[in-house]
């Protein structure tokens, strides 16, 4: 199973992911930066990014004010 969560951020907003977690992101509408130790990558709506559980430590940042979608395994 796996939950999926809407997440609003307002420009310039951080939100950290759980760490050592699988996470697809999909972006409604806004865009933002997904940053961790090995790099940035930029997604805008309509654009999705797999953010695999190897990565570690891992931070969102919006650029506009942003919606977007968060799936990630659950506990079933």
């Amino acid at each position: 199973m796996f939950e999926i969560d809407a997440i609003e951020l307002a420009e310039g907003a951080a939100f950290p992911l759980e760490p050592r977690k699988l996470n697809v992101l999909g972006v409604v509408g806004g865009s933002l930066r997904v940053c961790s130790s090995e790099g940035d990558a930029s997604i805008s709506a309509g654009q999705f990014c797999l953010v695999p559980a190897g990565l570690g430590d891992v931070a969102l940042q919006a650029n506009l004010q942003t919606t977007l979608l968060r799936s990630s395994p659950g506990e079933g």
